[in-house]
């Protein structure tokens, strides 16, 4: 039996639709916090890229962290 390529196309269509759904719903999952935080941390980076030191990066994904283990605790 000869697999045809039109296979292809439905299980390309499938994994696509995966994929769609799995970012979309990774996407939903975060707060509003979260979303907060992580947009000041890009406008302080992009406002001053040279100041912006590696302590001030680790000091937001600190704060990211305690924030993502509240959420899990709340779901819980």
């Amino acid at each position: 039996m000869e697999l045809s390529w039109e296979i292809l196309y439905g299980v390309a269509t499938v994994l696509l639709a995966a994929a769609i759904a799995w970012g979309v719903l990774k996407s939903k999952k975060r707060s509003q916090r979260m979303r907060n935080l992580s947009e000041n941390a890009t406008h302080e980076m992009y406002k001053h890229p040279k100041e912006y030191k590696a302590h001030e990066r680790e000091a937001f994904e600190q704060e990211a962290e305690h924030l993502k283990d509240e959420e899990d605790r709340k779901s819980t």
